[in-house]
């Protein structure tokens, strides 16, 4: 509640302090004696738009602050806190200080804070929202609407018997029964359009299973065709490398041979040059292996022009429904495998309509039970 609200340089007020008691406090007067100037204050602090022209004549700035008691709005103060704003002895402390200079400023409990945030805090509201409710409400003489209004005196009702909680209950387990209810006329009505959308994703979905897609294998379909086109000069480089290194008279092997004989006669007489040597050593470890790998690699290549147009045939299969239903192989078989939860979905649609069915069933009569303890509750 609003504890104590003091204003100062305010329109035609010079300063002000008003301390409020628990229960109902009447403000009176004739007119002109400054009720209207004393209620502007007070939308200022539920975050209404500041104007110079509030100041008082002759001032630099005014200033409106309002202390509230917060220890029935624990939400609040864990809201506050979450912002960084302390609260001390349930205590939240709104300054807001109007120049004629700069913008106004506002603070909550002396840390500057956003319009925004006063206005989550201190909200002009006219309707009842129950425990939740602003801290300050303003009702004028014309806002009596809502006294023929039926939801509001429903609404009144339910905050005084403490009934919010059954009746957002019942209100959240309505929508659900109310989307169940959409959701059936849907599939009902759709049957027909059902009936053609499953054929024709049926269609589409066997031209992917024939296609028998194998991710490990077809990922490197493309290097495998390039690899096959090119055969002959792998081989041809494995060729190379065993001519340059092992047949040629003057070749790379007969060359290190020499070269480590001759290392060994050097790391006699220098005991300290053995171990440089060893990497000498290893190069030709190295190199056989090197040479050994792509011999073996280049023999594995079958260079059969059946297999060669076998994998053409199948990449161009391949690249066909990849243009149309993914980028790559891992979101066309991503598609696909959505697909095939459609059509699954599709085909088990009456049983899907029966299970929607026994689940609007069951809320409904949850739905009545809740209505009559809601009703006697009222």
């Amino acid at each position: 509640m609003l504890q104590e609200l003091r204003v100062s340089q305010f329109a035609i007020i010079d300063s002000l302090q008003i301390e409020f008691q628990n229960g109902l406090n009447i403000l009176s007067g004739e007119t002109g004696s400054g009720k209207s100037v004393l209620l502007k204050s007070l939308a200022l602090l539920m975050g209404e738009k500041a104007s110079a022209d509030t100041i008082r004549t002759g001032c630099s700035t005014a200033t409106v602050e309002g202390s509230f008691n917060l220890k029935k709005r624990p939400d609040l103060e864990k809201k506050l806190e979450s912002l960084g704003i302390e609260v001390e002895s349930h205590q939240l402390i709104v300054r807001r200080i109007i120049s004629a200079e700069d913008k106004s400023k506002v603070f909550l409990n002396g840390v500057l804070s956003p319009l925004s945030q006063l206005r989550d805090f201190v909200a002009p509201l006219i309707e009842v929202t129950g425990p939740n409710a602003p801290l300050i409400e303003m009702t004028g003489q014309h806002d009596n609407r809502n006294l023929l209004s039926k939801s509001y005196h429903l609404d009144l009702l339910d905050q005084y018997g403490h009934l919010w909680d059954k009746r957002s209950n019942y209100e959240s387990k309505f929508t659900t029964w109310s989307e169940l209810k959409t959701n059936i006329k849907d599939f009902e009505k759709k049957s027909q359009e059902k009936a053609q959308r499953l054929d024709f994703l049926k269609f589409q979905f066997q031209e992917y299973a024939n296609l028998d897609l194998d991710l490990d294998q077809d990922l490197n379909l493309e290097q495998e065709i390039k690899t096959l086109k090119n055969s002959s000069k792998l081989v041809g480089f494995a060729d190379l490398c065993d001519q340059v290194i092992y047949q040629d008279d003057d070749s790379v092997s007969a060359r290190l041979k020499s070269l480590l004989k001759k290392s060994a006669e050097m790391a006699s007489l220098d005991a300290n040059l053995a171990d440089k040597i060893s990497n000498l050593q290893q190069a030709q470890v190295l190199i056989d292996d090197a040479v050994y790998a792509i011999r073996s690699y280049v023999q594995k290549i079958d260079a059969d022009p059946a297999a060669l147009d076998e994998k053409e045939s199948r990449l161009s299969q391949i690249r066909k429904l990849q243009k149309k239903h993914g980028e790559d192989l891992t979101a066309m078989a991503q598609f696909f495998e959505s697909m095939k939860s459609e059509i699954s979905n599709l085909e088990n649609s009456d049983q899907h309509i029966l299970t929607l069915k026994k689940q609007a069933s069951l809320l409904e009569l949850e739905l009545k039970k809740l209505a009559e303890e809601l009703h006697s509750a009222r």
